[in-house]
């Protein structure tokens, strides 16, 4: 890779100078990743190491630079060098940002931010503020000044800083030089802005080989305690967020992180790395924790598409949706006046057009399936409208739903019977919505007399309502409508919902109870059903919880959720039944620790490495319900 030594401008007119990275040999414009360093460090410690990493392992450019007055950058005229103002750092970073956007290397709609310890405070607030951003990576971040000052100084020691602040603000007014302290003291008991052993270790290694100062103004301790980056995290959303977190981080203490991250909102990501607040920046766990970086980048940044829709699928089901009026027109029955060979040319295309058009409106509901998930999960556009859906007129897996009453869960486990579409055949293709409630509710009303796979597959179309649902409510968290829409807009997403755990919850826990007993293409359609279904519930909880903190919704109904437990409840059985069916796909008679130490792939679940089903297009999804079930579950353990 390349590097060239830049400067660029501040919007207060500060020079900040560091370096640009870029892959050899690429011609294209690529995303940039903006980085800057913590509390009073150098971009020459390891930030270099980062940056190279990055830009040999992905087609990714990295703008790295000096906080303003430290290192290479200047400081504005009339302010002391040394001293970490959050604000103007905060603003540097979109400034940082911009100078990005205007390099003729960057594709200025793909911008990331990294920061770490202070700075990956920084782009919390950064992130959530900015909407330029689409990435976020903080790794084992300041997320609360105020708690943070109060973790690392001596009770017995705060009267004498709250003294030395002020006698510091009188010397300024005065004229006089702003005072200073160090950064680190060999002596725990000395005065000094981070008192932790790990820290006097990590900076006097580098201050041997680097030209970083042990001194900070008082003001930037001051500062520091004031200073609260984490207070918008749930703003970031819907921008990815990955927070590195160390497990045992006595510098930024592990578990203010891990409640500011349970306030943020997906999409995002947690890593936990072992060891300490520096043990993430070289040795053992350098790999571990860049390589995760690298993986997060490579899924949100490298491959996003900002501006562009997938051409390709929009060609081809609009493409599919004109055939398929086409074949609705052929197959309609009327006089034909013609005789003879036009006669019978007009008959042979009609039975073809009858004959065709189910395997079109199989191929077209797949198609629809795939775009309802990817356009909530990458948050973009449906490209299929509801109102071009209901060409459809039902989804052709609805057609199988089963009237027989006679059966039921039990006798059925290992069944196929043939079914009875007569409920279906009097639907105008042209008037029915297949996205009304009230019609779903009841083509799915005896869904408990039907066999196991017509059951499977008449869940398809209410799973896929509910992430259409879920797309609505995330529009709503960037775009507030007026508060009667909004609580309209819950109402039926809880709705669906309860359609689902109705219909389906007792049939999903029998099948979880019956697992050993199911057939292979059984088990893994309902596990992945299931797991789509329930990672759409813990979206549309976030959602829910988010909207109501905004304050976009009714109060009465605000209130009345809450004392519900609404989103607790349904975040609950989610999260409960994804770790149940993770738990049901270990193979039969292993205990996980025979699991985990067999020779099979530990990173790949059983229930991924086995499955493929036409049926569910997006079998990533599984992965996802598996994370965010564990982060789920984490946090909760955090906060207990």
């Amino acid at each position: 890779m390349a590097r060239e030594d830049i400067s660029f401008q501040t919007s207060d007119n500060v020079t900040l100078r560091g370096w640009f990275y870029k892959p050899a040999n690429v011609s294209e414009r690529l995303p940039c990743l903006v980085m800057a360093h913590g509390f009073s460090a150098l971009k020459e410690m390891d930030l270099n190491t980062f940056a190279e990493y990055f830009t040999s392992k992905l087609s990714l450019t990295c703008l790295v630079y000096d906080n303003r007055g430290f290192g290479d950058s200047d400081t504005k005229e009339g302010q002391p060098r040394q001293e970490i103002i959050p604000a103007q750092q905060t603003s540097d970073y979109s400034d940082a940002i911009t100078y990005a956007q205007t390099r003729l290397e960057v594709d200025r709609k793909k911008i990331g931010i990294w920061g770490s310890s202070y700075s990956g405070g920084h782009v919390l607030w950064v992130g959530a503020v900015d909407k330029r951003v689409k990435a976020v990576l903080s790794q084992v971040p300041c997320v609360d000044g105020y708690s943070n000052f109060n973790r690392l100084i001596r009770p017995d020691f705060v009267d004498g800083l709250n003294e030395l602040f002020e006698q510091d603000r009188h010397a300024r007014a005065q004229g006089k030089t702003p005072g200073t302290l160090p950064v680190v003291d060999e002596n725990p008991q000395a005065p000094s802005a981070l008192p932790t052993p790990d820290s006097y270790t990590f900076f006097t290694g580098w201050a041997k080989k680097s030209p970083w100062k042990n001194e900070v103004t008082v003001k930037s301790i001051e500062a520091f305690r004031e200073y609260n980056p984490s207070a918008h995290i749930h703003h970031i959303s819907p921008t990815p967020l990955l927070m590195t977190v160390a497990q045992n981080d006595v510098l930024t203490p592990t578990n203010l992180s891990l409640e500011a991250y349970s306030r943020a909102l997906e999409p995002k990501q947690l890593h936990l790395l072992p060891g300490g607040h520096f043990d993430g920046y070289s040795g053992p766990n350098f790999e571990s924790n860049a390589g995760t970086q690298v993986e997060f980048l490579k899924k949100w940044l490298s491959a996003c598409k900002t501006d562009e829709r997938p051409q390709h699928l929009e060609q081809g089901l609009r493409r599919l949706l004109e055939w398929r009026h086409c074949l609705s027109n052929w197959s309609l029955d009327g006089d034909v006046e013609c005789a003879g060979i036009l006669y019978a040319e007009h008959m042979a295309s009609r039975r073809v057009a009858i004959e065709m058009r189910s395997a079109f409106d199989v191929l077209f509901w797949l198609g629809l399936m795939c775009d309802t998930t990817a356009s909530v999960i990458n948050n973009r556009p449906l490209i299929i409208s509801d109102r071009d859906s209901c060409a459809l007129s039902v989804p052709p897996f609805a057609n199988k739903t089963a009237t027989r009453k006679d059966t039921n869960y039990s006798t059925e486990m290992n069944k196929v019977h043939s079914t009875d579409n007569s409920r279906f055949e009097d639907l105008d293709p042209g008037t029915v919505n297949i996205w009304n409630l009230e019609l779903m509710q009841q083509h799915h009303s005896q869904a408990a007399s039907s066999t196991i796979e017509a059951i499977l597959q008449g869940a398809i179309p209410v799973k896929v309502l509910l992430w259409r649902k879920l797309g609505v409510l995330k529009s709503i968290i960037n775009h507030p409508i007026d508060q009667a829409v909004v609580e309209q807009h819950i109402k039926e997403a809880v709705e669906v919902a309860d359609l689902w755990k109705s219909t389906y919850g007792p049939f999903i826990r029998q099948c979880i109870q019956s697992h050993n007993q199911l057939e292979f293409k059984v088990q893994s359609w309902y596990v992945i059903l299931a797991a789509h279904f329930h990672l759409a519930c813990l979206f549309i909880a976030d959602c829910i919880e988010h909207i109501d903190s905004s304050q976009i919704t009714r109060t009465g109904r605000q209130s009345m959720r809450i004392a519900s437990a609404l989103t607790l409840e349904m975040t609950k059985d989610s999260a409960y039944t994804i770790a149940d069916l993770a738990r049901v796909c270990i193979p039969s008679n292993t205990t996980y620790e025979e699991y985990r130490s067999s020779g099979m792939d530990n990173n790949i679940h059983h229930a991924i490495k086995a499955t493929a089903l036409l049926s569910e297009p997006w079998t990533e999804v599984l992965t996802e319900a598996l994370s965010k079930a564990f982060e789920t579950m984490l946090n909760w353990l955090a906060i207990s």
